[in-house]
């Protein structure tokens, strides 16, 4: 979260302290994300979007159902890459990325 405090249009989920929640994923919340996943994708770094939203989803049908948050979400997180088995190195090359990627669109 630190290493990406200084790039704008982007937040990251932060877990709750209180619950010591450890997510499985790490999310960024970014309205461009159609272009942060296709620039991080031709650098080579895997990461993928959110489900679709609830009220289109295969798995529960479709719906006219309204649910603006759910919208929202699908629309602008990015799964980056996680887990504990990433290196240092690894993570550092993703922040690095997405710094890149803002420098280039003027968000630092």
């Amino acid at each position: 979260e630190q290493a990406l405090h200084d790039v704008r249009n982007i937040s990251l989920h932060r877990p709750d302290d209180a619950t010591c929640e450890i997510p499985l994923y790490v999310e960024v919340h970014t309205p461009a994300r159609a272009e942060l996943e296709r620039f991080l994708l031709e650098s080579k770094i895997q990461c993928r979007p959110m489900y679709s939203t609830l009220n289109e989803s295969p798995l529960f049908g479709t719906s006219d159902v309204l649910l603006p948050n759910s919208n929202r979400y699908s629309e602008q997180i990015l799964w980056l890459p996680s887990g504990p088995d990433r290196t240092e190195r690894e993570l550092r090359r993703v922040v690095d990325a997405i710094k890149e990627r803002s420098k280039q669109y003027n968000e630092i």
